[in-house]
């Protein structure tokens, strides 16, 4: 007699291991066979079917795509599609719009971006909340009253804006 057959006739609905395992739901084990090497051509592609080799290959088309580069494409064809992409897009800022853009940051436009700062949110990307920028200008604003020397976080903050402003990060 078959196997399955004895299972079925020995154990039939009894929620046994085996029971279990035929009634549960598989999934299918879609996997991929082959990848195609950068570089090949589309009508004879150089496939690779070794794991570590296909491995290698993803590796290189996610650093290609994290540089922005377009490994279907050569460089010519790639600048033709950006430009054909742009032409559309003619508008321009006004040059009363542009004047603003070229100065540098001031230490007033800082002080009121703190100021507007919201309380009790959480803390940016850098980990920092927003109440300690809050805080410093207080604390320097206390000092500058009582005639002593403080940090003063809205200056250091406008400095480094400059900075980056001027020569990048």
């Amino acid at each position: 007699m078959n196997t399955i057959a004895t299972c079925d006739l020995l154990e039939g609905e009894i929620p046994a291991k085996y029971w279990i395992n035929q009634n549960k739901l598989h999934h299918s084990k879609e996997y991929i066979a082959a990848l195609c090497m950068l570089g090949s051509t589309p009508g004879n592609p150089v496939l690779k079917r070794n794991l570590r080799k296909m491995t290698d290959i993803v590796r290189q088309y996610n650093d290609l795509q994290h540089a922005g580069i377009n490994h279907t494409q050569s460089p010519k064809l790639q600048q033709k599609d950006i430009t054909k992409s742009l032409e559309p897009l003619s508008k321009k800022i006004p040059d009363e719009l542009t004047e603003p853009l070229i100065n540098l940051i001031s230490t007033t436009e800082v002080l009121a971006s703190i100021e507007l700062l919201p309380n009790g949110v959480a803390a940016g990307s850098d980990g920092i909340p927003y109440e300690l920028f809050k805080t410093l200008t207080a604390c320097h604003a206390a000092a500058v009253k009582a005639k002593n020397p403080g940090f003063d976080i809205v200056n250091v903050l406008t400095e480094v804006f400059n900075d980056i402003e001027t020569y990048g990060i």
